[in-house]
């Protein structure tokens, strides 16, 4: 089944209690449509938390925003944040993406999952007629063609060999200007894999395919370990 996934980045307040994420996981699987949800501190910046959350489709999540339940939602993570996030869909190639579940639970079970670690890269494109379908296009083949080039160089420095990529369906803002944005995630065994992997001649060769898209206004790019719930 093709899910749509919802990505949020929490700023949090510094040295938050994690407890609350417990009941706020809970009450989003119990929403009709709502499939998988996935959280983690982004590596890079432990001040943010990002959630992944797998809905049939942007419908079944915009029920629950417009329910009674969203409002408990947003009262369990009141205390650990200190602005309003802005949640954004992107509709990932594959689906559901299972290159970010790292660390899977289901019912009373627990299991790593293929991927120790995603990497996820966002590529910034202009919003409105400046950005042509042709150009996302594009940006479409070059991401695949970036992944098939350089898959042997990826496993071989320890790549899982999962991926997953698409564009945001909403604007995304970057550097204070709102953005189309392609989200690329690459699963890697650890962050030291992904690093050596930047290292290689093959990825010096290749990172121009993801650089040099049209219409491209820059990059950023961060690592989560998510803990997996399925409902």
């Amino acid at each position: 089944m093709v899910f749509v996934t919802e990505v949020v980045i929490f700023a949090m307040e510094p040295g938050a209690d994690l407890a609350p994420l417990e009941p706020m996981r809970k009450t989003l699987l119990e929403q009709p449509g709502c499939r998988r949800v996935r959280y983690s501190k982004q590596h890079e910046d432990a001040a943010k938390l990002v959630l992944f959350v797998d809905w049939e489709d942007v419908s079944s999540h915009e029920l629950f925003v417009q329910s009674p339940g969203y409002g408990s939602f947003l009262a369990n993570i009141a205390p650990l944040i200190t602005a309003p996030p802005a949640p954004y869909h992107v509709p990932f190639d594959p689906s559901p993406p299972t290159v970010l579940d790292n660390f899977v639970s289901i019912a009373s079970t627990s299991a790593a999952g293929k991927s120790a670690v995603a990497e996820v890269a966002h590529a910034y494109f202009p919003t409105g007629d400046e950005f042509t379908l042709q150009m996302q296009q594009d940006a479409l083949i070059a991401v695949q063609q970036f992944i098939d080039e350089t898959k042997e160089a990826l496993v071989a420095t320890g790549g899982s060999g999962e991926c997953a990529h698409g564009f945001a369906l909403e604007e995304v803002e970057w550097k204070g200007e709102m953005c189309r944005a392609l989200v690329l995630v690459l699963g890697w065994e650890s962050i030291e894999a992904h690093m050596a992997f930047r290292k290689t001649e093959v990825f010096k060769e290749k990172v121009g395919l993801l650089r040099g898209m049209a219409g491209s206004k820059g990059m950023t790019v961060w690592h989560v370990k998510n803990e997996v719930f399925v409902k």
